[in-house]
């Protein structure tokens, strides 16, 4: 796991549009402004309260009659996943040191998206943000003021200000 051809910072390498070669730390700051201005931040360990926000977003109308759809959705969201033989590498291990020194963007990049989840959610919980149920034409501007690119809005602030709402976030979350 310490060849060459070991994987790294994919996810930021994604973002960027940079699959090889060095990165950089304007590859950085392009992968994170992509997902600022592009995405609607979803997280695994926040799943139930993430679909949710997909679905409020997106305008997305469930039939929540049949009460099979309900149960699939429950199981889906609440039950765990499936067991696996791997065991878990631990935080003291070769194999952790060596994915962690492969992938510090990633990792960066990562805990920037927590941040972004939690403003993000500031923002949609507030209604600072309109939402559609057909996806507006690229470029449109939207009744406040906040400009709609692809399918997403550029609604959040600029970064600077996203450490500084996260952080206020996570305080008020953790009083």
């Amino acid at each position: 796991s310490t060849g060459h051809m070991i994987e790294n910072n994919w996810m930021t390498r994604f973002l960027s549009n940079k699959l090889g070669g060095e990165l950089t730390s304007n590859d950085e700051a392009i992968a994170r402004e992509v997902l600022r201005s592009k995405c609607l931040v979803g997280l695994l360990k926040r799943k139930t309260e993430s679909y949710q926000r997909f679905k409020d977003y997106f305008g997305w109308k469930l039939d929540d009659s049949d009460p099979k759809k309900l149960e699939c959705e429950e199981r889906y969201l609440e039950w765990g996943f499936e067991k696996t033989s791997y065991s878990p590498i631990t935080e003291d291990s070769e194999e952790w040191r060596v994915l962690k020194d492969s992938n510090t963007m990633d990792i960066r990049l990562y805990e920037y998206a927590e941040k972004l989840f939690e403003v993000q959610g500031a923002f949609l919980d507030g209604d600072h943000v309109d939402r559609y149920d057909d996806p507006p034409v690229e470029g449109e501007i939207m009744n406040g003021g906040d400009m709609m690119v692809g399918n997403m809005v550029n609604f959040v602030p600029d970064e600077d200000l996203i450490d500084l709402i996260s952080a206020n976030l996570l305080q008020e979350n953790n009083a």
